[in-house]
């Protein structure tokens, strides 16, 4: 009985820490999104280094905003230490609620690297670089 009570209490926490800090994946922007990325109403950009925050509310701004980034992959890095700082932070949002939030090396708790290089992608097209 004994035996039994610590294999159940084995699997509990350990998928409890699967579930939390399961094995990441490489996957695009898209892949990662809650929903269909397409009804993404607006877009915030912060600039990590300045503070600024350009904010994207035109339809055809924020969709192609979304159609340059939304291929983009995340590539898990094998170090997940903690990080302090981005260069950029990005927030989508649906009617006005948030739907994902992420930065170049960063999505949901994890770090990645993106390919191409989401930071490049950004400064390029909004001249923050």
């Amino acid at each position: 009985m004994k035996k039994w009570s610590l294999v159940i209490i084995a699997v509990f926490f350990g998928s409890i820490f699967y579930i939390k800090w399961g094995v990441a994946k490489t996957q695009t922007l898209e892949e990662f999104y809650p929903g269909n990325i397409n009804h993404v109403t607006s877009v915030e950009i912060r600039d990590g280094r300045s503070g600024k925050l350009l904010k994207l509310e035109d339809k055809d701004e924020v969709k192609a905003f979304i159609k340059g980034v939304k291929d983009i992959k995340f590539i898990p890095l094998k170090n997940q230490k903690e990080r302090k700082g981005y260069l950029y932070w990005v927030t989508f949002y649906e009617k006005g609620e948030q739907t994902l939030s992420f930065s170049g090396s960063q999505i949901k708790h994890r770090y990645y690297q993106t390919d191409p290089d989401i930071d490049t992608y950004i400064a390029k097209q909004f001249d923050l670089g």
